[in-house]
């Protein structure tokens, strides 16, 4: 049997490791980098630094994201969920999910200068949406798709609950991507959203704002439509921005 000093013991590393993520979160909020140059911060629980290095195409860059924290304080950083907005928004954003050292790495960004910030509500899938180069080899997560391209709606829920996402494909092509809440505090949020590649590239992505349904007080809808082709596996993730970004 465990004694109660040891159960408190476990109260206070758990406590402490939310002030770590707390911390890590805000000091993220805060940072950006550039191609050539990288970024430091350093709080009272945790250090986080930002290194950018140009790929072997000397066309792109990969950046290593790290978050230390100080002394043998145990913190959960596995999933945590970075992303880094462009300036130029024509670029694509960048998204590193931390291993349980506290490291990530984003493979392939354009050159730009990024702000990074660590998305709310996050949600992911963990099988490939029924489409891509895949399908021509069987795969099980075919089975829901139609002859003519289109595919039933897969639902996605943030972990809390309080976010879901819905993607499907008509029969004429068009990817449809809606998220809906009735948390009423994110009336105006802007929600991010990207299919992914195994190798954790990206290979689109798109942001929308959550706004009223009229038919349905106390419900907020975001919906995105596009004729989009994916010839590649590709997962698919959302969160909501910070409203400090």
């Amino acid at each position: 049997m465990r004694r109660e000093g040891e159960r408190r013991g476990d109260g206070l590393e758990v406590r402490q490791g939310h002030e770590i993520l707390s911390e890590a979160t805000q000091l993220l909020s805060h940072m950006s980098f550039w191609s050539n140059r990288g970024a430091y911060a350093e709080g009272r629980y945790v250090a986080i630094s930002v290194d950018p290095r140009w790929n072997e195409d000397h066309e792109t860059i990969q950046v290593t994201l790290t978050c230390y924290a100080f002394g043998q304080q145990q913190v959960n950083w596995q999933g945590l969920p970075i992303v880094a907005r462009p300036a130029e928004t024509r670029n694509p954003y960048g998204i590193a999910h931390l291993n349980a050292r506290g490291q990530g790495r984003m493979a392939r960004l354009q050159p730009d200068d990024y702000r990074l910030c660590v998305l709310e509500h996050y949600g992911q899938g963990e099988e490939p949406l029924p489409f891509g180069a895949h399908l021509a080899h069987g795969h099980l997560a075919a089975a829901t798709e139609q002859p003519d391209g289109a595919f039933e709606p897969h639902l996605y829920d943030s972990p809390d609950g309080s976010v879901r996402a819905t993607v499907r494909r008509t029969l004429d092509k068009t990817m449809i991507v809606a998220f809906e809440t009735e948390e009423t505090d994110l009336a105006g949020a802007v929600v991010y959203f990207a299919f992914v590649l195994e190798s954790g590239e990206i290979r689109h992505s798109a942001s929308v704002q959550f706004a009223p349904v009229e038919e349905e007080p106390g419900l907020l809808e975001a919906r995105w439509e596009s004729e989009v082709e994916f010839t590649e596996r590709c997962t698919f993730e959302f969160g909501v921005i910070p409203r400090t970004q």
